[in-house]
């Protein structure tokens, strides 16, 4: 962040291999914003937002996510559901509801097509980024049965 000259607005979060978490917030982000870190029995995560109607939507998400963790979910549903908590609980305080919503999971061990998503510029984002999902998980199942060899290439 040192390096960067708009770090100031800028957030990062994220949670490495061993569980450790790092969170950073400018302090010009837009109010509200801020970040939560926890833990469930598997798992460390992190949940950050800015431009959002409080503290409550984070909280929303962050409890959502900790309510599917011992559900038979996959992790890309379970993100998908605490995204819908937050806007649920009042989401962006722009136009009361999200702009956009994505979905980017890298996984070098198994890549899908539906681990990396957006949806920019909907009136309902997140239900779209579900809809997108689904259509892009029954896709990776074709290609899968048609395809047997292929290897789905990811690139950072």
């Amino acid at each position: 962040m040192e390096k960067d000259n708009d770090a100031s607005v800028r957030q990062l979060h994220g949670v490495d291999v061993w569980g450790n978490t790092s969170t950073y917030s400018g302090d010009e982000c837009v109010d509200w914003f801020g970040s939560v870190t926890g833990t469930t029995d598997y798992e460390t995560y992190t949940v950050a937002g800015n431009m959002l109607e409080g503290k409550s939507v984070i909280e929303a998400i962050s409890d959502e996510y900790v309510a599917t963790a011992e559900t038979e979910q996959s992790f890309e549903k379970r993100l998908i559901a605490a995204l819908q908590a937050g806007e649920d609980a009042g989401g962006d305080k722009r136009a009361g509801n999200a702009q956009s919503a994505a979905l980017k999971i890298y996984d070098p061990e198994n890549p899908r097509l539906y681990h990396d998503l957006r949806v920019d510029d909907h009136e309902d984002p997140v239900a779209e980024l579900r809809r997108v999902y689904d259509v892009a998980r029954q896709d990776d199942e074709q290609w899968k049965e048609e395809f047997p060899e292929a290897v789905l290439q990811r690139t950072l």
